[in-house]
């Protein structure tokens, strides 16, 4: 029912003697069409009738809204309605009507249920009954493997490595074998040029050079130290001539721990789980030298400084003198 027919006043519109003295309409206006002369006062008259209204409803919500059981509310929630009851009562209703979502890490057991490798590092979203709604991967192990993989094949450690890996073999091999010099090395072998050197000495000559060669380059953000290993291989490639094959033994011996450690420091800013992933797919591995427990036993290893050519072959001799002729 609209304000004209709650005061009946669609009847009283139509006398101009109502409307005159009713204020609505002017004498200024007399003789003008009715609806033209009583506009502006009737648009005015309904603003303000819409306006009581407009407020009495606010004023009936408003009472309802106190009259609610606030069991429930929390005590800012009540404090809220208290102050703004309308807006407040809306807010309230609209929170406690969106569900309760929260995020944290899928568990390896909801991976599992999914499919997903429990390597993976997911995020799940969750309702307000733990149970997941979505998740979402934030991390996936074989990312961080082909990371790990690209390190490696960067820094050169793995080649590196495979080259030392190579003169261990070679020498675990000869010392088995029952060689008690090794060929190409030592005061006399190694002071022997190539020309004059078996091919014993010069394949292990060769695969030392090959191993100092190559070396170890620092990325970024990676922890190795290049040049402590440059340090060993140099020292190591030095030795070729020691008077002791005992001393190039151990120098060979320190490369490996010193290899070994910045294979530690290289994988250092890995996670362990994710290296060891890279590691059973072939990567690069941890390793004990074969010549952790070998020395030479020969005579040749303790020679006499006054007489260092007491334990050389007549072979070897004859090459030298040929040489130095």
């Amino acid at each position: 029912m609209s304000i004209f027919d709650r005061f009946n006043l669609r009847g009283l519109l139509q006398d101009e003697q109502f409307l005159l003295g009713a204020g609505l309409l002017s004498a200024g206006s007399q003789g003008q069409n009715l609806g033209q002369a009583a506009l502006p006062q009737l648009i005015n008259a309904t603003r303000t009738a819409n306006m009581f209204q407009n407020q009495q409803n606010i004023k009936d919500v408003r009472d309802e809204i106190s009259k609610m059981d606030m069991t429930g509310l929390t005590d800012l929630e009540k404090a809220i309605l208290k102050i703004d009851p309308i807006r407040g009562y809306s807010s309230i209703m609209k929170n406690k009507a969106k569900p309760k979502k929260s995020v944290r890490q899928m568990t390896d057991s909801e991976k599992q249920e999914l499919n997903i490798p429990t390597t993976d590092r997911v995020t799940a979203t969750v309702d307000q009954n733990d149970n997941i709604t979505d998740y979402k991967f934030t991390s996936k192990t074989d990312d961080r493997v082909k990371e790990i993989r690209k390190a490696v094949k960067d820094s050169k450690i793995n080649e590196v490595d495979e080259a030392l890996q190579a003169i261990e073999n070679e020498i675990s091999t000869l010392i088995k074998s029952g060689e008690k010099n090794l060929p190409g090395i030592g005061i006399v072998q190694g002071n022997v040029p190539d020309f004059f050197t078996e091919k014993k000495g010069l394949k292990l000559r060769s695969l030392v050079q090959a191993y100092e060669n190559i070396r170890l380059k620092k990325r970024s953000g990676s922890q190795v130290t290049p040049n402590e290993l440059t340090r060993s291989q140099n020292e190591l490639a030095g030795s070729i001539k020691t008077a002791n094959e005992n001393v190039f033994l151990d120098i060979l011996k320190e490369n490996r721990r010193v290899l070994e450690k910045q294979k530690k420091l290289a994988f250092a800013g890995f996670d362990d789980a994710d290296v060891k992933s890279y590691q059973s797919q072939g990567g690069l591995q941890f390793i004990t030298s074969p010549i952790l427990n070998l020395s030479l036993s020969g005579t040749g290893n303790n020679e006499d400084p006054l007489n260092p050519f007491a334990n050389v072959s007549d072979e070897d001799l004859l090459r030298m003198r040929e040489l130095y002729r």
